[in-house]
Formats: structure tokens, sequence, C-alpha cells
């Protein structure tokens, strides 16, 4: 069976965030249960890249990775 991956995507806009720890909570408890991989999406940080082009061929290097 393949090992699962677990997602968090955080729209909190400060810094720290509440809504990001909460996020990376979850994250973290559902991953203990289901021995997932984890990965955490800030989209504070990631919205310079992500809206750096109109479609993913206009994306950077770091928009394509995200």
């Amino acid at each position: 069976m393949a090992r699962l991956s677990v997602l968090g995507i955080s729209g909190g806009v400060s810094n720290p965030s509440r809504t990001t720890a909460v996020v990376n909570a979850l994250v973290k408890a559902v991953a203990l249960r289901l021995l997932a991989d984890t990965g955490l999406i800030e989209i504070t940080e990631a919205a310079p890249s992500l809206f750096a082009g109109l479609s993913r061929g206009a994306l950077g290097a770091s928009g394509e990775a995200i």
C-alpha cells in the first residue's frame, strides 16, 4: 500500500498566525494516526510565486514547485 500524504493549506495573513498553528497541529495529528508524510503551505508565503503567472507555463521554478 502506498504511503499517504497529508497537506495543510493555511490562509492566515498574520505572522505568527493562529490559523497556521491550528492547521499545522491538525496535519501532525492526522499524520500520527495514519503514518503519513506531511506538508504545509502558507498562502502568505506562497502567493507571490503562485500568482506570478496567469497559467502554469508562466510560473517560475518556485511556483511550479508548490
